[in-house]
């Protein structure tokens, strides 16, 4: 299932990367990890997983692609297909709690987890081209901030393992 998931991942951002702009604000991710609930709240992770997925997705396609750096391109998208597939089976056991009644296919719920990280790929995207072409460096800021909380997402989500 995972190497599904990172195929279709793959294959739905290949095309986009510096091809559309797409405007799009995100909140920094460190004020969702740092928000009170966080710790309890399993759809924030989720969320905050779909993000690390996304940034790690369009960084290993961005090394891959115009950097010329295919194996940690290659680490760094097996990465996002990692937090893609644990965003999915959060969001299952999220839904299952909730209401046990939805009958969603493993399909379902992987077109619907792939979707919402393309929406936020694309935001991250623009933000990597506004940043190269403003500064030379594809990767601005805010981009630098949220990769350093996916790098130690784990020790903001220690009550949800």
């Amino acid at each position: 299932m995972l190497k599904l998931c990172f195929s279709l991942i793959l294959i739905c951002l290949s095309p986009l990367v510096f091809g559309q702009k797409i405007a799009g604000e995100m909140n920094p991710l460190s004020s969702i990890v740092s928000s009170p609930d966080y710790q309890t709240d399993r759809t924030r992770v989720s969320y905050a997983m779909k993000r690390c997925s996304a940034l790690y997705t369009v960084t290993g396609l961005v090394m891959m692609e115009k950097m010329g750096e295919s194996k940690l391109g290659k680490e760094m998208t097996e990465l996002g297909a990692i937090y893609a597939d644990g965003s999915m089976q959060l969001d299952m056991a999220i839904q299952k709690s909730r209401n046990p009644k939805v009958n969603m296919t493993i399909e379902d719920w992987q077109k619907t987890t792939i979707d919402m990280i393309n929406r936020i790929s694309n935001i991250y995207i623009t933000d990597m081209k506004n940043s190269s072409d403003r500064t030379g460096d594809f990767f601005s800021s805010a981009y630098k901030s949220d990769m350093n909380i996916c790098k130690d997402l784990s020790k903001y989500t220690k009550a949800n393992k």
